[in-house]
């Protein structure tokens, strides 16, 4: 399901070569159906593993060249056509359908202070954007410049309202076609195991193939007692080697 798109005109983004220019041309917010939203557990709560851990982005990115490019196709054209950001997003709303707390919001428990997943189906921020050179001048060799310069949302040119979006999606097409994409996921949401999966099932789902896993969403393993910051109990060798040695069944099961 995807909600009302809406348009944002922000002022270029110039890096300091000068070569990289990115418009931030629309987004819109990407959800859970509506009935598959019904039934879910609303609060989830992080386990002291996931306290420690603490709360930064994790953000992947993926580069696709243009397949149908002729080398006189014009320079203003891009790899952004409207069907391809369609796919993108219908193939996103299922994906969450399974990942139902990716559509969550990131909140502080009002007791202990601590952070927590509110699965209400905020949904994920999708935002379209344009650079104006081709994809192959793009320096790999130095991408922190242009990572800065505009493939992912900076903070100076988000909304208050952006960081109420534990995923956030930059699809970003190239002058003469190609485009990449760029996801970000809190932290809070998982680890590398659980976003490789998220990212796996998407691309499943967009090729129109059956999700290859299923994740767990459970917090009963290493869930804190009374919080991590006020007293919790602390965990004995032993009942972290059951921890663990219960993961790892789960997984091969």
């Amino acid at each position: 399901m995807v909600a009302d798109d809406n348009m944002m005109r922000t002022t270029p983004i110039v890096v300091v070569d000068n070569s990289l220019r990115v418009d931030f041309i629309a987004k819109s917010v990407v959800k859970v159906a509506a009935a598959a939203s019904q039934n879910k557990p609303h609060i989830l709560r992080l386990s002291n593993l996931d306290l420690l851990a603490g709360r930064f982005p994790v953000t992947y990115f993926y580069f696709f060249r243009n397949p149908n490019h002729h080398p006189h196709q014009e320079a203003a054209s891009t790899g952004l056509s409207s069907s391809v950001i369609d796919h993108f997003k219908f193939s996103l709303s299922p994906c969450l359908s399974l990942f139902y707390p990716f559509a969550g919001r990131i909140v502080a428990n009002p007791a202990t202070a601590e952070p927590e997943i509110s699965c209400d189906n905020n949904g994920v921020l999708v935002v379209e954007a344009r650079a104006n050179i081709p994809l192959k001048e793009l320096q790999f060799y130095d991408l922190n410049q242009c990572l800065e310069g505009g493939l992912m949302l900076v903070p100076a040119h988000q909304s208050a309202t952006d960081d109420d979006f534990a995923v956030q999606v930059q699809i970003t097409g190239y002058a003469r076609g190609g485009l990449s994409l760029t996801v970000s996921f809190d932290h809070a949401l998982g680890d590398a195991s659980s976003f490789g999966k998220f990212l796996l099932t998407w691309s499943e789902l967009a090729r129109e193939m059956p999700p290859s896993c299923s994740p767990t969403l459970t917090t009963v393993v290493f869930s804190p007692a009374h919080g991590l910051l006020h007293g919790s109990t602390p965990l004995s060798l032993s009942s972290v080697y059951h921890g663990l040695v219960w993961i790892e069944h789960s997984i091969v099961r």
